[in-house]
């Protein structure tokens, strides 16, 4: 009796009917939207999950700079304490850490310094002054000591005719240099040859009881 009077409303309002179906389904879809929506904003973005890492440009070479005689000077000075300290092995172990320092960081200060010590050390080696073995004495061949000087340079873009003039400047300096010492050495062999020799080319003698020394001429 009830499905009846049912079925006679439906066959009566089919209006009413399409209208609550439709009103069910607009509901459904809204259910859904919402939950996508809370899911959307449950996952966080890629943007907000992940740092931005910042991007660097990668550098060059250093530009070459000028060269300064206080860094030529460093690098003769530090030689000269290596040498005062032992022969050939602690020169060699101070330029190969030079050069081995400039492959972290490179600079031409550094590299002139470095050249500046093995060109002293080269010009030692000729003069006989640095000892040590065969080894050792050739590491610091002025010919292998300019190679490594140009290989370093080279590497860091410079052309072949800067790093020549560059050498050229240290190779001179150190001449200098090794002239200037021997000049020193030669002045004091000099000075203790006169302190050892009389004072006065005159014939001396002494008096006995005063110990005062007398000048006698002819």
């Amino acid at each position: 009796m009830g499905e009846s009077k049912s079925s006679e409303a439906v066959q009566a309002n089919p209006g009413c009917f399409i209208l609550a179906a439709v009103a069910v389904v607009v509901v459904l879809v809204s259910q859904c939207d919402g939950n996508k929506s809370t899911e959307a904003s449950a996952i966080p973005s890629e943007a907000g999950a992940l740092p931005v890492e910042a991007t660097t440009e990668p550098t060059g070479p250093p530009p070459v700079t000028e060269q300064a005689q206080s860094d030529l000077e460093t690098g003769h000075r530090a030689f000269g304490k290596s040498l005062a300290v032992d022969d050939a092995t602690a020169a060699l172990v101070f330029s190969k850490n030079c050069y081995a320092a400039l492959g972290d960081a490179f600079t031409w200060a550094k590299l002139d310094q470095c050249g500046s010590f093995d060109a002293a050390a080269a010009a030692n080696v000729l003069s006989e002054e640095l000892t040590g073995d065969q080894a050792e004495l050739n590491y610091f061949d002025g010919e292998a000591a300019a190679q490594r000087f140009l290989s370093s340079g080279t590497s860091q873009g410079a052309d072949a005719d800067t790093m020549d003039a560059r050498w050229e400047g240290i190779a001179n300096f150190a001449r200098r240099a090794a002239d200037g010492a021997e000049k020193a050495r030669e002045a004091a062999a000099a000075r203790a040859a006169a302190e050892r020799s009389p004072e006065s080319s005159g014939d001396m003698d002494s008096d006995d009881e005063t110990g005062n020394w007398e000048q006698t001429g002819e």
